[in-house]
């Protein structure tokens, strides 16, 4: 599970949204100047890992297994680092396919835990990452089409800023609760 009791006082609930608002903003670069997509995507994994990866330090006592969320983002960094200097390989696309998959991946997982706090907005949540995940997978059978990899990170802007969203409410929700104990 990837909240504990502590769930609803997450810290840094822009985080996704500042992930979010990039995954779009690549997005839609990737369709008006595809000239410069690879790079606009490795800076945008490189940024968006080290949101992650401050996210997850951030809130380290609030989440269970942060470490694999550090390592996870350190993968995704290193991968975006890579891209940064081989831009121009012809693999890339696959290797995209797969890091973008394995977001979506966290992403379902991070509704799942969602639902076990019974949560609003983990069923969109899954229906994001869910969808997501199958537009990254036909990027790994090499249908590279400069509309599909902008629905791609169209999916993946608006998962993170639901996620952001989500993250949000619970902690308002919690922040009610200590007040309504308080007054009583």
């Amino acid at each position: 599970m990837l909240i504990n009791n502590f769930a609803i006082s997450i810290k840094g609930c822009y985080f996704p949204l500042i992930s979010g608002i990039l995954s779009l903003f690549v997005g839609f670069i990737i369709l008006f100047v595809p000239a410069i997509s690879k790079i606009m995507f490795s800076l945008s994994i490189v940024s968006s890992a080290l949101l992650l990866i401050t996210f997850s330090l951030i809130n380290r006592s609030i989440i269970n297994l942060w470490s694999w969320y550090v390592a996870y983002g350190v993968m995704i960094l290193l991968m975006g680092g890579y891209f940064i200097v081989h831009a121009e390989d012809s693999y890339i696309p696959f290797v995209m396919g797969f890091v973008l998959l394995f977001r979506f991946i966290l992403l379902v997982g991070i509704a799942v835990d969602i639902r076990e706090v019974r949560a609003r907005g983990w069923k969109k949540l899954m229906l994001m990452g869910s969808m997501g995940g199958l537009l990254s997978f036909f990027i790994i059978l090499n249908l590279n089409s400069t509309f599909l990899v902008l629905l791609t990170f169209i999916c993946l802007g608006v998962s993170s800023m639901l996620l952001s969203w989500v993250l949000r409410k619970m902690r308002r929700f919690q922040k009610l609760q200590q007040f309504q104990a308080l007054s009583l």
